[in-house]
């Protein structure tokens, strides 16, 4: 989960029962859906009041919905709801939440419709949703539960008259599930009798700015490490929650330099078991709480809290920590996983595609009646093909079977997610996304390292996969772990440098300089220098393309003159080997202090960081070529890392960025770039929304690494860049358009584009018979034939890739779009059917085909005159959280003259929500 010292206030209220008296429900029709009828109607029970909820679809409408405002509750820390049912006639319903920015969370769920109590538990800022929107957009709650609505859809009963009951709607501080909870730990820092027994280093009691006690953590010098660890507490539940208070006050140029706090769990012994992050937090916050949800391991007896300071300077106060386990009767924990013979899942066009797939239970066997279903998505959660029910072979508490996909239409080059569900007698037990493509050899891969302006780095470069999936990226530079001890002979080492050769990679290797960045002053000039020359002796015949002096250093004022020491004694043994190779400068950011000390005179390029997008690698170029010309050091810049701070963020965002970024990195003049980082283990799938892991490319639940959409993002871009080098760009800042053009010696073309406001409408001018190829960022392919009208391409904030065979011209590309659709809506129901409006066709279309879900109608002018309305449906069955309304006008003689898409949310999308048809498992059929 992303739990953070958010801008909350504490919360005097610890829950809210509903529904009851005085209480202003609201029942909403689904008026953008006209059709539909209900009733809501609050009754006295003899167990308490009760809220009665149903819907009338025979005349048609989406959904029904009860409704409660609580924006008066938004500001407590009302982040759990648990709510009690009946059902005789509903088999599924959706869930939407809105926190205090007025984001809007929604989810679907499927229900028991057997007339039995049945209870359902959700914790707002853990939750996995299956969609969000408005308000802060990001994805990551904030704030207690400022609106609940419990909505019908349509499809919720066969007979579309669904009704159903609900007993119990508690909102509560922390999570009640009705099992047993009991605080193991509680600690405020009032005196000196608070931190008894804790272990402190660079922490100390203080007072925060409203008079406070808090524990503060401090990093002042390079040295520090600011930690706090409490004594050890017995714990005894299933699960711990971990609910803290407190503010940041920290130098963060990325999320890395941060407060994390965790939980350490022990065994019988007080020997560490385990080390769970229970949250973290960069940069600046007031005073807020989080609350974090934790399971036990098995065989642990007791734990341990821990805050500490990675990286960053400032200081952190911690107010308060309470630690409360929950002991649960029913508390199996479970594990789903798929794995395939190709590492991360890339699989080459000429195989056949096949995967294991298999369940735990933490504690207890699966009967006959427990089995998986698998399903192949696109990125946006659209199903192909079939549901899959593997024959399984069944060992103690293990369920485990093989799954083939070759009966599947699945495109070479787009990105895939097979989603392992483990059920049983159909009821949804745990579930899982395993990403995948099919992608050819990297093309990059055939060309000289030289032409290839990528390398790759990550979290820990000793890591095997890392260097392979590097080297199946196409990327031919790969950045190694090495050193030499302090003294003489200086005994050098470099890790994996034997892979490396292996797949015929060149490498950069970082130097002991960063250890004296981080204020180990053992280091110097004189063992610096005689360690390079030592190092170079032993590998600087084994594939050397550049050596990388530091990284990220955060010096003062007196330290700066020290590390520069160190870059030329690094500099001077790495000339002495080879007066040409290359020297790559450590990674200060525009801080002028290194210029001012000369460090740019023990290097011979620079290379520059960034994570907060295009626009912020744009102005830290620029600030370095400032830099750099007016002390009179101008060299090429490099990058070995530009990234994203992208926890909680959707991955087609990140993928976006990733296209954005480099393309814009490259426009400015950059050499080489390596998009950070790869993958890092964790092999109890417990970090995988962590700010560290949020990073990578490759996602790594228990340690079975898959594809993110990113990391076929970046293929693309990597494969489609070899062999080409900039040439021009156009930028239109009144309409956010942006177009940068890439060309190899052929004269073939790669383009960048994408509408910075979304909805910009270009003309790219083209010849008689000019094939173009438009890839988004998922990988989906679309290639098209352009006459000499050229093409009307409407851009978007996602980015698109435009492969030509010849160069396009970028001069006056801004232009009216060639077909206009007006009052389409943001979003709609499954089943639903919406209105639209074609106002504006060009001369230059003769049809217009139309392509939504699944369906494809072709539009032609009748006595010149085309329809003005227009009516689309979204699949009564869509799993697809979004679908694209794509548009395509064609000349009279068959030339594609315009292309466009556009997205449509699908408000309650069954992705991740029903496998199959809620409420009758019997009608499945398998594959």
């Amino acid at each position: 989960m992303n739990a953070v010292f958010a801008q909350t206030a504490r919360a005097d209220l610890d829950a809210l029962d509903l529904p009851s008296e005085g209480q202003e429900w609201n029942l909403s029709l689904g008026s953008e859906y006209p059709g539909a009828s209900g009733n809501l109607d609050l009754q006295e029970e003899d167990s308490g009041m009760s809220l009665l909820l149903s819907g009338d679809f025979t005349q048609g409408g989406a959904y029904v919905a009860a409704e409660l405002e609580l924006s008066d509750l938004a500001e407590e820390s009302l982040l759990f709801l648990k709510l009690q049912y009946r059902s005789e006639r509903a088999a599924a319903m959706a869930l939407r939440l809105i926190d205090e920015t007025g984001q809007v969370f929604q989810t679907s769920l499927s229900l028991e419709a057997d007339s039995g109590l049945h209870e359902l538990s959700f914790s707002a800022a853990s939750e996995s949703w299956d969609e969000y929107w408005g308000g802060a957009g990001d994805g990551i709650w904030r704030g207690g539960i400022a609106y609940l609505s419990l909505i019908l859809p349509h499809h919720a009963w066969p007979d579309k008259t669904p009704e159903i009951r609900f007993t119990q709607i508690r909102l509560s501080a922390t999570e009640g599930t009705g099992a047993d909870t009991s605080v193991v730990a509680s600690y405020s820092f009032d005196d000196e009798e608070s931190v008894v027994d804790w272990q402190l280093s660079f922490a100390t009691l203080a007072s925060n700015a409203e008079g406070s006690g808090v524990l503060r953590l401090q990093r002042s010098a390079l040295t520090d490490q600011p930690v706090a660890k409490s004594p050890a507490f017995a714990i005894e539940g299933n699960r711990l929650q971990v609910t803290a208070s407190g503010s940041t006050s920290l130098g963060s140029p990325d999320n890395s330099y941060r407060l994390v706090g965790e939980i350490i769990f022990l065994n019988e012994g007080q020997g560490e078991i385990q080390k769970r992050l229970a949250f973290e937090q960069s940069g600046e916050s007031g005073v807020g709480q989080l609350s974090a949800l934790l399971s036990v391991p098995q065989d642990a007896a007791y734990a341990q809290f821990q805050a500490r300071i990675e990286k960053a300077s400032g200081y952190v106060d911690i107010e308060q920590v309470l630690i409360e386990q929950i002991h649960e009767d029913d508390s199996n924990t479970y594990r789903v996983e798929a794995w395939s013979e190709r590492l991360a899942n890339l699989f080459y066009p000429e195989e056949e595609l096949a995967f294991q797939v298999q369940a735990s239970s933490g504690d207890a066997d699966f009967d006959d009646q427990t089995y998986l279903l698998c399903t192949v998505e696109t990125y946006w959660g659209g199903r192909i093909g079939p549901l899959f029910k593997p024959t399984l072979s069944r060992e103690e508490r293990v369920l485990s079977g093989e799954l083939g996909l070759a009966s599947l239409p699945l495109e070479t080059g787009r990105f895939y997610s097979l989603r392992v569900s483990l059920v049983k007698a159909g009821e949804l037990l745990a579930s899982e996304l395993y990403g995948f493509s099919i992608l050819r050899e990297a093309p990059a891969n055939s060309h000289p390292h030289e032409a290839v302006p990528f390398t790759a780095r990550n979290w820990d470069a000793r890591l095997e996969e890392y260097i392979r999936l590097a080297s199946r990226m196409g990327i031919r530079v790969v950045n190694l772990w090495g050193g030499w001890n302090k003294e003489a002979p200086y005994e050098p080492w470099l890790s994996q440098v034997e892979l490396a050769r292996e797949l015929d990679l060149k490498w950069i290797m970082g130097t002991p300089a960063m250890e004296l960045e981080r204020g180990d002053w053992e280091w110097n000039r004189e063992n610096l220098r005689e360690g390079m020359i030592a190092f170079l002796q032993t590998f600087g015949e084994q594939g050397v393309f550049a050596i990388s002096t530091g990284n990220e250093p955060h010096g003062s004022e007196e330290q700066i003159p020290l590390f520069v020491e160190g870059y030329r004694g690094i500099y001077e043994g790495a000339k002495s080997f080879d007066p040409n190779l290359e020297v790559i400068a450590t990674s200060v950011g525009p801080e002028e202090a290194y210029w001012e000390n000369g460090f740019g005179e023990w290097s011979d390029s620079y290379d520059m960081h960034v994570y907060q997008g295009y626009r912020d690698v744009q102005d830290s170029y620029r600030q370095h070529l400032d830099l750099a010309g007016r002390y009179g050091v101008e060299m090429p810049i490099r990058s070995t890392e530009i990234g994203l701070n992208s926890q909680g963020m959707p991955r087609h965002v990140v993928a976006a960025e990733v296209w954005k970024s480099l393309g814009t990195f490259f426009a400015e003049g950059g050499q080489s770039a390596a998009w950070f980082g790869f993958l890092y283990p964790d092999s109890d799938a417990t970090e995988q929304e962590s700010s560290g892991l949020s990073h990578c490319l490759f996602a790594s639940h228990y340690n079975r690494y898959h594809a993110k959409v990113d990391a076929v993002a970046y293929y693309h871009f990597v494969n489609g860049m070899a062999g080409k080098l900039y040439q021009d760009r156009f930028d239109d800042e009144e309409t956010g358009v942006h177009l940068i053009q890439f060309l190899d010696d052929a004269g073939k073309s790669m383009i960048v584009a994408w509408g910075e406001f979304g909805n910009s409408s270009v003309f790219l001018p083209s010849n008689e018979g000019m094939a173009l190829t438009l890839l988004q960022v998922d990988g989906e392919k679309q290639t098209i034939e352009v006459g000499s009208a050229g093409l009307g391409l409407r851009l978007q904030e996602s980015p698109i890739l435009i492969f030509c065979d010849q160069p396009l011209e970028m001069q006056n590309l801004v232009g009216k779009a060639r077909i206009q659709l007006d009052e389409l809506p943001e979003s709609a129901s499954r089943g639903a059917t919406f209105s639209c409006f074609l106002t504006t066709v060009s001369e230059v279309v003769s049809s217009i085909e139309l392509e939504f879900g699944g369906s494809t109608q072709t539009l032609r002018a009748e006595g010149g005159i085309w329809p003005d309305e227009l009516e689309l449906q979204v699949p009564a069955e869509e799993t697809a959280s979004t679908l694209w309304l794509k548009v395509k006008g064609m000349s009279s003689t068959g030339e594609t003259v315009s292309v466009d898409r556009i997205q449509i949310v699908v408000a309650d999308s069954a992705q991740g929500a029903a496998l199959f048809r809620p409420g009758d498992p019997s009608s499945l059929k398998f594959q």
